[in-house]
């Protein structure tokens, strides 16, 4: 058996393809909360206020959705 009959098919149209599945597969909805509470920590060491306070402070500043 020749080398080149045993390796994957190297076209680019497969190689994106795996790509854009697995940016899909991405929840930032996660990554977005937890901007907010890192966020939400800065305040509070700037400035002390209830926890509460503080993550709807980094919401609205921020543009966090929840």
């Amino acid at each position: 058996m020749i080398i080149s009959e045993m390796r994957k098919p190297t076209s680019a149209k497969v190689g994106s393809l795996e790509t854009s599945k697995s940016l899909a597969a991405i929840d930032t909805g996660d990554i977005t909360e937890l901007v907010v509470h890192l966020q939400a920590a800065a305040i509070i060491q700037r400035a002390p206020m209830s926890i509460p306070l503080a993550l709807a402070i980094a919401r609205l500043a921020f543009g966090g959705t929840r």
